[in-house]
């Protein structure tokens, strides 16, 4: 049975802004940092060959965001649009939508591209620190 979602998986160019993105802008808490490489049964687990990546595990209050950096093999930038397939974006739920969409604005490098109620619940939907949707 399935009880929830365990963590989120997300590519970053830059591990320490990510990092900083990530925990100054939402509050999750580092709990796990770990340097993966010349490990067979990680590439195994990934997927990949020959993998060199830093990881970090954040907390949420409710699930895991895993933060990786590769440096082998070396990714392209396949950011997307909300149409899509893959994943376009996250939302969060807030407290208080307007003071946190403002909050969010504010930041160096969080781009909060709609905030409003869906279906009884105040989330913000987050593109992520690396691109703005128009």
């Amino acid at each position: 049975m399935i009880k929830g979602i365990h963590h989120i998986a997300i590519g970053v160019p830059d591990m320490a802004a990510g990092l900083a993105f990530y925990t100054q802008a939402f509050g999750f808490e580092v709990v796990q940092r770990q340097t993966i490489a010349n490990a067979p049964l990680a590439d195994q687990a990934i997927g990949l060959s020959g993998v060199d990546a830093d990881m970090a595990m954040l907390k949420t209050a409710n699930c895991f965001v895993e933060l990786w950096q590769y440096r082998a093999p070396v990714g392209s930038d396949a950011t997307s649009r909300p149409c899509d397939l893959g994943y376009p974006h996250f939302a969060v739920e807030v407290e208080d939508i307007d003071s946190e969409y403002q909050r969010l604005l504010g930041m160096r490098h969080a781009i909060c591209w709609r905030a409003r109620q869906f279906w009884g619940c105040k989330r913000c939907v987050w593109s992520g620190p690396l691109r703005q949707y128009d």
